[in-house]
């Protein structure tokens, strides 16, 4: 697909979710007391538990896949007029995410920045990719706005020691800890599955 059609498609995405005109995710085709598939394709899986929407990468990050996250997150956030949480699980060794994702998903935490409460990351890799890993999302925060709560985790236990306090301070809804736990791991499991 050539640069400029690239450029269009993700600022129509964007500018869906601005204004409102997302569409709604079609059906979810699993459903359990832990997790919702909201939407998968080619190097992406999403899915929610309770008003966190969970994010399992299998690709680098590219303008494209942030469309496809604007899309699922602008249909969630106005299913929770609370406010999200939003999670991503990065799997090891994928290449950093391009500066057209870069600059995508800033521009992303920037439209829906009253709407998030937490972002949270699991990293499934250590080393030199974990810390530039670590890096660009830190490059990423810097372009964002720095009203939602940050965390980088090395584990998923590590995530869920953090994200329930925080994350009922700031949409008053509980979470529990075993549950979110059930929900990662029930996404890691799809997420695998659907990426075959």
């Amino acid at each position: 697909m050539h640069q400029g059609a690239r450029t269009r498609d993700l600022q129509q995405a964007v500018e869906w979710v601005l204004h409102g005109k997302v569409k709604p995710s079609p059906p979810a085709s699993h459903e359990s007391a832990d997790v919702h598939v909201l939407a998968q394709g080619a190097g992406f899986f999403f899915a929610s538990h309770q008003n966190v929407l969970i994010a399992s990468w299998t690709a680098q990050g590219t303008g494209p896949l942030i469309a496809e996250l604007a899309k699922a997150l602008g249909s969630f956030i106005a299913q929770h007029p609370s406010g999200v949480s939003n999670l991503h699980i990065i799997a090891a060794g994928l290449p950093l995410a391009n500066a057209e994702a870069r600059d995508a998903l800033a521009a992303l935490m920037t439209a829906h920045e009253g709407a998030i409460a937490c972002v949270g990351t699991v990293l499934d890799g250590t080393g030199f990719w974990a810390s530039a890993t670590r890096g660009l999302i830190m490059s990423v925060q810097l372009m964002a706005p720095n009203t939602y709560a940050v965390r980088t985790c090395a584990n998923d236990a590590e995530l869920v020691g953090w994200l329930p306090k925080v994350h009922a301070q700031r949409t008053g809804i509980n979470l529990e800890a075993q549950a979110l736990e059930r929900a990662l791991a029930e996404a890691r499991m799809l997420s695998a599955g659907s990426s075959r």
